[in-house]
C-alpha cells in the first residue's frame, strides 16, 4: 500500500497502464488455452453464459485501460498489442458462442 509520501508520476502511470494491458492480454491467452472443445462441452449452460460475461468485461477493461494509455503515450495508438488482443478476444468469444448456439439448436426453441 502506498505511503502518503508516494508521488504518482507520469512515467509511473504509463508503466502501470502498460503492465495492466499486458496482464489482461496474458490472461486472455490463458483463457484461450483453457477453452478446448472438451472443456467447453463439459461446461454447463450457466458456466458458458458466465464465461461470455467475463470475456465481455475483460474486453471492456482492456479497451478502457488501453484508451487511457493511448492518451498518455501516443506511440501506443494502434499498437500491435491492441490488435492482437482484439483478434484473440474475437476468437475466444466465437468459440464460446458457437458452443452456446450449438446447444440451443440441439434443444430447440
Amino acid at each position: 500500500m502506498p505511503s502518503d509520501n508516494t508521488v504518482v508520476t507520469f512515467e509511473n502511470k504509463v508503466d502501470f497502464l502498460k503492465l495492466k494491458v499486458k496482464s489482461l492480454f496474458d490472461n486472455a491467452l490463458k483463457t484461450e488455452k483453457e477453452l478446448s472443445l472438451d472443456n467447453l462441452r463439459q461446461m454447463t449452460d450457466e458456466q458458458l453464459d458466465v464465461r461470455m460475461d467475463f470475456l465481455n468485461k475483460t474486453e471492456f477493461t482492456f479497451t478502457l485501460t488501453h484508451d487511457s494509455l493511448e492518451e498518455l503515450d501516443y506511440d501506443e495508438i494502434g499498437s500491435q498489442l491492441r490488435q492482437d488482443f482484439e483478434e484473440l478476444i474475437i476468437n475466444i468469444k466465437s468459440v464460446v458462442l458457437r458452443e452456446i448456439r450449438k446447444r440451443q439448436t440441439q434443444t430447440g426453441p
